[in-house]
């Protein structure tokens, strides 16, 4: 099974953001077991280092970031992404292209918090906690 990883999912581990740490990690965790084919785009690495540099200072960002590099796939976005997330119609831009990358990838689901924001999504969106819940 092959998931896209929002950046809200991966910014909830890194700064234990609470109460969304346990499921993002549980999620994270069966990545390293191999049960969870993890994937993030090249832009959301880039809005976790802004984010999570915040929190924790730039160098233990960057230090976060060879860490997450060796955890999940990191994915380019390409210019028929942006072509499709422009015909996607979501009201988040960035949402759109998430999803554009996940279609590209053909994954399984889209792990996020904000599963509102992902409606329109022909692939499978979820939460973290409700995908756990269901084993």
């Amino acid at each position: 099974m092959k998931a896209l990883f929002d950046t809200n999912v991966v910014i909830d581990y890194l700064v234990q953001r609470q109460p969304f740490y346990d499921s993002a990690r549980n999620l994270l965790q069966r990545v390293l077991a191999g049960e969870i084919g993890g994937v993030i785009s090249a832009g959301t690495v880039t809005d976790i280092y802004y984010i999570v540099a915040k929190h924790i200072g730039t160098e233990q960002a960057v230090n976060t970031i060879k860490d997450l590099v060796e955890v999940l796939e990191i994915t380019d976005t390409k210019a028929s992404d942006i072509e499709e997330a422009l015909k996607l119609d979501f009201p988040d831009f960035e949402d759109a292209v998430q999803c554009a990358v996940a279609i590209r990838l053909k994954v399984d689901y889209i792990f996020t918090r904000n599963v509102k924001d992902f409606q329109r999504s022909p692939v499978a969106v979820i939460s973290p906690a409700a995908y756990l819940e269901q084993g």
